[in-house]
């Protein structure tokens, strides 16, 4: 699993927003706080996650997924 990403990106319309990117989403906002806020989530979720097979797929047993 790769790590979240923060950066700042040209809009379609032009604007200047954050992009945030982890587990295959894209978020952005315009507000840096808003970014920052939802990449530091992510980087936690991050932390609990990586080299964690047992909580990314729920159980202890890769079969019985809920």
């Amino acid at each position: 699993m790769k790590t979240p990403t923060i950066k700042r990106v040209k809009s379609k319309d032009g604007h200047y927003v954050w992009q945030v990117t982890y587990a295959g989403m894209c978020k952005e906002h315009v507000q840096s706080w808003q970014a920052m806020v939802f990449y530091h989530q992510a980087l936690e979720c991050y932390h609990n996650d990586a080299g964690n097979l047992k909580a990314l797929l729920h159980g202890s047993d890769p079969s019985k997924h809920d």
